[in-house]
Parts: structure tokens; C-alpha cells; sequence
């Protein structure tokens, strides 16, 4: 994906460095996360997404990765980063199940996400990045995703990004980070599929 920025934010937080009375017209234009209540999403998204606490922060971006194991759900990742990482927990914000140890889809919230702490996910971006992961190998012979895992997963990414208004080019396969030395989410991840299906629901998603 190519970076699309809009240049006025960058010139405002110019200005503002040279002329402190602009700093209002900053604060105007800067990008803002919506409120829950004025996204269109359905409950049954803003529900799994709540937390306890009104999130005070701002996530930037969002990183796309898969599990590299055929079997899985939250629970054996987050004992296999714990016990064989030494994290305190999982290292990602949301986990989609396969069917195999989850429901075939199934969106799982880590605590990572509760909390609103760093990922452990993707180097260099875990204190700006949700990380979501597929249950999976998308690098082997002619494994995919599950169709209900690519639609949870577009609509998931659809509302985190509406809700935090990070914007499309934001939003990365963990392959694309630069820096990064990963084919994760593999080679048969349906990228342009997935993509198009999350900026569709985004758009559906976002107030009018």
C-alpha cells in the first residue's frame, strides 16, 4: 500500500512550533477517534471491543498477522508467550479462531486489549499498533483463511479503524512493516480480498 498522507496536519504542527496562537487550529484538524455511540458498527462489535474504562488512547495503526500453527485460540498462545517468551501475556490485542481450538471466526479479546497496553507483535510499533491474529498458516500449499475468519477480520479492522480513524494506508499485512523481517501473514493471505471487504464495511461503518 502506498502512503497517502494528508499534508494539512503536518503543516498546522509546523506552524504551531512557530506561532503558539495556531496551535487551536491543531487541535481543530488533527485526526480524532470517534465516539463509540456515533460509529454505525452493531452492538454485538462495540460490545466485544469495550473496555471497562473509556480508552484514553490513540491508537495509529493496525497490524495484520497469523498464528504460523494450524491449531490455536487465545488460550495457547497466551500460555505459549508466557511460558516460552516470558511475556505477561498474549502479545497481541485480538486473536480469530479457525475452528479448531475456537469457533471457525470467532474473535477472541486478549488482555493486552482490556488493559490497553502495548502489543507484542511487530518491533517499533507495539506502543501505536493493534495487533490482530489469524489462527493459521496462510504460508502453506493452499490454505486461506476461512471465509468467516476474512469477514470477522474485515470487520474488526473496520471499526477499530473508524473508532480510532487510522486510516487505510495505517493498516498493514505484518510483512509490509518496514523493517520487518516476516512473510507473515504469508503468502496466501487474500490481501486485495481483504482490503477491499474492510474499506467497504469501514465506509458502512463510519457516522453520517
Amino acid at each position: 500500500m502506498s502512503e497517502r498522507e494528508n499534508p494539512i496536519p503536518f503543516l498546522l504542527a509546523a506552524a504551531v512550533a512557530t506561532v503558539p496562537g495556531v496551535a487551536i487550529l491543531w487541535l481543530i484538524f488533527s485526526p480524532q477517534p470517534y465516539s463509540e455511540d456515533a460509529t454505525r458498527a452493531p452492538k454485538w462489535l462495540k460490545d466485544l471491543c469495550r473496555v471497562e474504562n473509556e480508552p484514553c488512547r490513540h491508537w495509529t495503526e493496525i497490524v495484520i498477522h497469523h498464528s504460523a500453527g494450524e491449531q490455536g485460540d487465545l488460550k495457547l498462545i497466551d500460555h505459549y508467550h508466557r511460558d516460552k517468551r516470558g511475556w505477561q501475556s498474549a502479545g497481541y490485542h485480538f486473536i480469530i479462531g479457525n475452528g479448531t481450538l475456537s469457533g471457525d471466526g470467532q474473535i477472541e479479546v486478549c488482555p493486552r486489549w482490556l488493559d490497553q497496553q502495548d502489543g507484542s507483535h511487530c518491533t517499533g510499533h507495539n506502543q501505536t499498533a493493534i495487533g490482530i491474529c489469524l489462527i493459521g498458516n496462510f504460508e502453506t500449499i493452499n490454505e486461506t483463511p476461512s471465509p468467516s475468519q476474512l469477514l470477522n477480520l474485515a470487520q474488526l479492522t473496520a471499526y477499530l479503524s473508524v473508532l480510532y480513524d487510522i486510516r487505510p494506508e495505517h493498516i498493514y499485512l505484518h510483512r509490509e512493516v518496514e523493517g520487518a523481517l516476516t512473510l507473515c501473514p504469508g503468502k496466501n493471505f487474500p490481501t486485495r480480498k481483504f482490503f477491499a471487504l474492510e474499506e467497504a464495511i469501514a465506509d458502512d461503518y463510519r457516522p453520517r
